[in-house]
């Protein structure tokens, strides 16, 4: 496909331009070169081109990608506060939808660089009120961080819209929004108020226990509490057994990580006396599910004798599975450790060391790491784990590379080898790490995967300063989409 070539803006920048549009057009895939070009695009628009990024985004025959590019673009010039630009990018995204979302992400990048008028003006703008609502509700959250006095009010605005609506179904929906950004911002106030103007049960169940949850998580215990009785008042009623149980598995959670140890102990022992008394065939099922439900609410004793209680071999394996996923997922993976021996079934003990070695290398741990993956006994699952760790360890900044490289040696022979190769390749390649980009390419042996790695050689080098040799190793590449971003990105760097 031939494509319009850039303006000259700068005799190298240009060659490289041109040279990326090229490659560009040489890509089979309509949809792959519609992906590239949009790439092309946003780069240029990155350091203000915005005539070539214009340029390059009217040449995409795909209307949806043209239009995220052109949502792309106008959100690089929210971040340089050129409200011409902004007004310009959005004007040339053609569906309407597709423009109130970008509207909405504009406005958020704006209010992050502390221009909250233009940010409020822009998305006072969507015609369609329900997305105006949501644009509001992603404003009061981006405001937490940037300027959290002023979430609530954004909030009280995107309620009052959503007020006015004539529908009142359309009103009841959106007040459950409302809720969540409530929730998400930390004002139990504002959600507490909405929740009640909530006329379905249903509604206000699944609000007050995503409540309970996220509150007890940003440390609002007596929020948490608050959520969680105003939960359990709504599933004292008539009702399916199973979802009384799995809700009162969940408060019981959200109890326990908010300090209510007791608490939490007696929604435990609720939900599994009902099933009891009302759908006996239900009782392995939440037996099953309890142990794992009390370690994500950080009653570590009561989750593991509750595993270890179950009788039948199988389900006991997959609680205690549970467990040690809920203490990964918390940050404890010696506590996960010393559960897999009790463990029988070999693919289950595996699944459990293989998240501990994972969650030990991201602490870093790289001994504990390899341990517990050189523990596993299942050949090709032993090989992904060992992939697993030395990923982590080359994303560890503070990470010697010779343990990512360790990890990879301990892999063994095989395609999945190179694939990680070329993964760490690219995790360096974003840090100018030359050498280790280097050394990662002596392991890939196949021609794709010897290509990509190529083309992170070219970015790390970028990345050195060393743009002459960069340019000599994208100049080689064979592959036209990956040339294509690659010489995209020295491009922009050249314009810097």
């Amino acid at each position: 496909m031939a494509l319009l070539l850039a303006a000259p803006a700068g005799p190298a920048m240009a060659t490289l331009l041109d040279d990326a549009l090229n490659s560009a057009g040489a890509v089979g895939d309509p949809h792959e070169r519609a992906m590239v070009l949009s790439s092309l695009a946003e780069g240029q628009a990155e350091v203000g081109a915005w005539d070539q990024a214009n340029m390059i985004a009217i040449q995409i025959q795909d209307s949806a990608t043209r239009d995220d590019t052109f949502a792309a673009i106008a959100s690089r010039a929210a971040e340089r506060g050129d409200q011409a630009r902004i007004d310009w990018a959005l004007g040339l995204v053609a569906d309407g939808d597709s423009r109130a979302l970008a509207t909405a992400g504009v406005a958020e990048v704006l209010l992050r660089a502390g221009k909250r008028d233009p940010a409020l003006a822009l998305v006072r703008q969507i015609a369609d009120p329900e997305q105006r609502f949501g644009g509001l509700g992603r404003l009061a959250r981006a405001a937490v961080d940037v300027e959290p006095a002023q979430a609530g009010a954004l909030l009280d605005e995107a309620v009052a819209l959503a007020g006015a609506l004539p529908d009142p179904a359309r009103v009841q929906r959106l007040r459950q929004d409302g809720a969540a950004t409530a929730v998400a911002i930390g004002d139990p106030k504002r959600f507490f108020a909405l929740v009640d103007g909530l006329d379905n049960p249903g509604r206000q169940l699944d609000v007050l226990m995503d409540a309970a949850l996220k509150f007890a998580a940003a440390g609002l215990t007596e929020a948490s509490i608050k959520a969680s009785d105003l939960a359990s008042d709504l599933l004292a009623g008539p009702g399916d057994p199973r979802e009384r149980a799995l809700a009162l598995l969940t408060l019981g959670t959200a109890l326990g990580q908010a300090g209510a140890p007791e608490r939490a102990r007696q929604a435990f022992a609720g939900a599994i006396e009902g099933v009891r008394i009302l759908a006996p065939e239900l009782v392995p099922e939440i037996e099953s599910q309890l142990p794992v439900a009390a370690a994500r609410g950080g009653l570590d004793d009561d989750a593991v004798e509750a595993a270890r209680a179950i009788g039948e071999p199988p389900r006991r394996d997959l609680a205690l599975r549970g467990v040690a996923a809920a203490f990964v997922e918390r940050q404890h993976p010696g506590l996960a450790r010393d559960l897999a021996p009790e463990i029988g079934e070999m693919a289950v003990r595996d699944a459990v060391l293989d998240a501990v070695a994972g969650a030990l290398a991201e602490a870093g741990d790289l001994d504990g790491a390899l341990a517990a993956a050189g523990a596993m006994v299942e050949g090709q699952a032993r090989q992904s784990s060992f992939g697993r760790v030395a990923v982590a360890r080359a994303r560890d900044l503070t990470a010697d590379p010779n343990g990512a490289f360790l990890a990879l040696e301990l892999m063994g022979d095989g395609p999945e080898r190179e694939d990680v190769a070329v993964e760490i390749s690219g995790i360096y390649a974003e840090r100018g790490a030359v050498a280790t980009v280097e050394r990662a390419l002596t392991e890939v042996q196949s021609g794709e995967n010897r290509e990509v790695v190529q083309g992170n050689l070219a970015l790390a080098l970028l990345g050195a300063d060393e743009l002459a040799r960069a340019t000599s190793v994208a100049q080689a590449l064979q592959d036209p989409s990956l040339k294509a971003l690659v010489l995209s990105r020295i491009a922009v760097k050249a314009l810097r």
